[in-house]
């Protein structure tokens, strides 16, 4: 602490004498964040001190655990003391700053590793945040013994009034019975006796009403303020026993008369000019004022804004967080779940298929290649033989049930949603169970490189949509057009695929596919003439459409499709009739608010994750209470995004990210749509971090559409650019000013301002504290 007090005359603090003193700062650390992290020092010092010993007690446990970020280094450092912890509250205080002092001085010391200094700042996150928590569940506690303390006071000065308001009905029940006897007597009045005994009845009811003055000047002046000036009897007020105003009760203004024989005490005050009366007979100018506690109360909500700010940029952020782990269904389909098919029913058969000759097609533009898409010479007729059903070995089962079948049909759906199955043919019936078919080991494989290895027999019942076949039409690309396709998916995706392409329909190296007796040409991965262990291409559906109708002119019963393959990998194959889904139907389902919308970022969500970002990079930004010209502002703390879809080279219709994506970039839904329409290489990448995203995986993000809807006019391939601060305010760039900058600081010269080295894209880490109590 010597190095504070020397430089900015800080009251030391003490720190446990020679066992516990922090080292001095780095010799290359920036004064300025020296300066401001002593400021923090100052503050959370008296923050710290204003803690009950239950608080310290609690915020001390919590940061020794060794599960905590702090816990191991606190354990070591302790050993130094003679007690082994500290033994006095201020020695808690100053073990705490201690660890913050020193944890400090390692993240800005540029001789640290890179990683040193990470862990080091995020145990100076870790302690401030936890100061935070101690603090105000101290505020908290305070705040609750305060309103306790009003609430009994509260409840003496109710009964005080009960009380007085009891005697008050008493003195007006009097004055009310004189004045039935008044009116009583005045009917009656017909001789010098009864008039006699009217003006006496007058002053006994003027004696009361006098009394009720008295006694209701006196209460109004113990229970309410009035205005300066204001006569007692004015403020007089009866309540009943449930304490609601019931009336008023004042002096009677009566014109002069020769009959009247007494006077009220005090008359009424006039009512002020211009002052308006309210229904309770009282002017608006003689409204009291707010008590006291009412600016106590108007006072803690100015110091809570703070807090509350935070509390609701925590529950926008859980709110977010949720969300994107939501699962969303984009087809109109709903997803099945089949049943596993019970252990003792399953079984398993030897099934040997006959296979046509593998040769090169002829006038179909294939090349060199087969039917199989290999470089091997024509292969003749074959026998294949393998297990069919459910065998104890998984590799040589033929069938799949339960969740595996349910989980490779999810991919289906999931990674194609312009196709929809209508109907599926490859769903068999096992034992009164459905079950899908999966290529399977066949036995006794030939030695040789690239023989087949695996095959696959279905019989698929297409009698069962004679109509739907028959009617399929050709295909012209328009909302409900339907086709019959053969695909296929890997059960098991090897991870060098993960990393190439998407999770949609893929061939077995080597596909031999025969229909009822004829020989079919798949769009596949080709055998590379240069290294025969490699198969590039796209892979196509097959659409077999005219085959289905063949087969079912020809009145064929049960169809047969046989498969042979050249990969070990099994594979799941699915024959179904489907309908297409237009890429303008899937953008109105997926915008619109059906069950199959995409999920909805709020304009708060959308910000508390642009703040969230902000935060986990390295950069970190100083805002303190004290207004001084080198305080680090919001303002210097933002990230750079472009309102331009990459796509279309256009400002974005809706903004749209991955729900797994790490940046705030987005891109234009309807352009990613059409985009993924057409069978590519790069089919479903994000084309910011190039991860594969499935649509029912994107998020819509309203606080970047709340962005465009206000400055959509302006953008431009020129003037696309917009800050966005930690604050959630943005700000749209002038044309080309990040290209002159790159510019200007290509020279050589160092001429971007310190402000703007601080966006968190650039790779160089500018280390500095963040206090959480100053959000603003």
């Amino acid at each position: 602490m010597s190095y504070y007090k020397r430089i900015h005359g800080i009251r030391p603090i003490p720190l446990l004498n020679q066992y516990l003193q922090p080292t001095d700062p780095p010799a290359g650390a920036d004064k300025k964040h020296l300066s401001l992290f002593a400021r923090v020092l100052e503050r959370r010092n008296a923050q710290l001190k204003e803690l009950t010993d239950l608080g310290l007690s609690t915020l001390w446990s919590y940061i020794i655990d060794e599960n905590k970020p702090t816990g191991k280094d606190i354990q070591r450092f302790l050993k130094k003391l003679p007690n082994k912890k500290p033994i006095e509250r201020q020695q808690y205080i100053s073990a705490v700053l201690y660890f913050l002092i020193n944890n400090f001085h390692k993240s800005i010391d540029s001789t640290k590793t890179q990683q040193t200094r990470k862990e080091s700042l995020g145990k100076v996150h870790f302690l401030l945040e936890c100061f935070d928590i101690a603090f105000t569940d101290h505020e908290e506690e305070k705040a609750a013994k305060e309103a306790e303390k009003k609430r009994k006071e509260q409840e003496l000065a109710d009964i005080e009034r009960k009380k007085q308001n009891a005697k008050l009905r008493a003195l007006y029940g009097s004055a009310k019975e004189a004045t039935n006897r008044e009116n009583e007597g005045a009917k009656e009045a017909t001789t010098p006796e009864s008039t006699t005994e009217t003006t006496q009845t007058k002053e006994t009811k003027q004696e009361a009403i006098n009394n009720a003055s008295e006694m209701g000047s006196a209460f109004s002046k113990s229970s309410a303020p009035q205005e300066p000036g204001m006569a007692a009897e004015d403020a007089i007020e009866i309540l009943d026993s449930d304490d609601e105003m019931e009336e008023v009760v004042q002096p009677a203004k009566t014109a002069p008369s020769a009959k009247s024989t007494a006077k009220p005490a005090a008359s009424s005050s006039p009512t002020k000019p211009g002052a308006s009366t309210t229904s309770s007979g009282t002017t608006a100018s003689e409204k009291p004022k707010a008590t006291e506690s009412q600016k106590v109360t108007s006072g803690a909500k100015d110091t809570m804004t703070a807090q509350q700010r935070e509390k609701e940029y925590k529950k926008s952020l859980a709110s977010a967080e949720k969300k994107k782990e939501t699962q969303v269904i984009v087809s109109s389909m709903k997803p099945k779940l089949w049943k596993a098919v019970p252990i003792h029913l399953k079984s398993a058969r030897s099934q040997t298929i006959s296979m046509l000759q593998d040769v090169k097609p002829v006038g179909v533009g294939h090349g060199s290649l087969t039917y199989s898409s290999s470089l091997e010479e024509d292969r003749v007729v074959r026998n294949v033989s393998f297990m069919q059903g459910f065998h104890t070995t998984e590799e040589e089962s033929s069938y799949m049930d339960g969740p595996a079948l349910s989980d490779i049909h999810a991919r289906y759906q999931k990674w194609d949603p312009f196709w929809e199955v209508l109907h599926d043919f490859s769903l068999a019936n096992y034992s009164g169970h459905q079950v899908g078919y999966k290529t399977s080991k066949i036995l006794n494989p030939p030695k040789k490189a690239h023989a087949i290895l695996s095959a696959l027999h279905m019989q698929p019942n297409l009698q069962s949509c004679t109509n739907d076949i028959l009617g399929i039409r050709p295909f012209s690309k328009k909302d409900g057009d339907v086709r019959m396709f053969l695909r296929a998916l890997p059960l098991v995706v090897p991870e060098k695929y993960r990393k190439l392409k998407s999770d949609s329909h893929m061939w077995p190296k080597g596909t031999f596919i025969q229909f009822n007796g004829r020989r079919m040409l798949p769009i596949q991965r080709k055998q590379q003439s240069h290294d025969a262990t490699l198969w590039k291409g796209l892979c196509h559906m097959l659409d077999m459409s005219n085959d289905a109708k063949t087969a079912i002119q020809n009145n064929t019963p049960l169809s047969n499709l046989q498969v042979t393959t050249k990969e070990a990998e099994q594979y799941n194959f699915q024959l179904a009739l489907m309908k297409y889904v237009t890429p303008a139907t899937l953008f109105k389902r997926c915008t619109g608010t059906g069950p199959n919308a995409l999920t909805k970022l709020s304009v708060e969500e959308g910000k508390a994750l642009i703040r969230q970002n902000l935060e986990s990079k390295e950069l970190v930004g100083i805002d303190d209470s004290d207004d001084e010209d080198d305080a680090l502002d919001e303002s210097d703390i933002y990230l750079t995004c472009s309102l331009l879809c990459p796509v279309k080279m256009s400002a974005m219709g809706v903004p749209v990210r991955g729900k797994k994506c790490k940046h705030i970039q987005c891109f234009d839904l309807d352009s990613y749509i059409k985009g993924n329409n057409i069978v590519c290489g790069g089919r479903w990448k994000c084309t910011i971090c190039e991860d594969f995203v499935a649509l029912q995986d994107l998020m819509i993000d309203g606080f970047m559409a709340k962005i465009l809807e206000g400055c959509r006019k302006d953008v431009s391939s020129s003037r696309d650019k917009v800050e966005i601060y930690s604050n959630g305010t943005w700000k749209l760039l002038e044309e080309n000013r990040l290209r002159y900058n790159k510019k200007r600081s290509s020279g050589g010269g160092d001429d971007v301002p310190d402000s703007k080295k601080m966006k968190t894209d650039g790779e160089p880490v500018v280390m500095e504290i963040i206090d959480s109590d100053d959000d603003d």
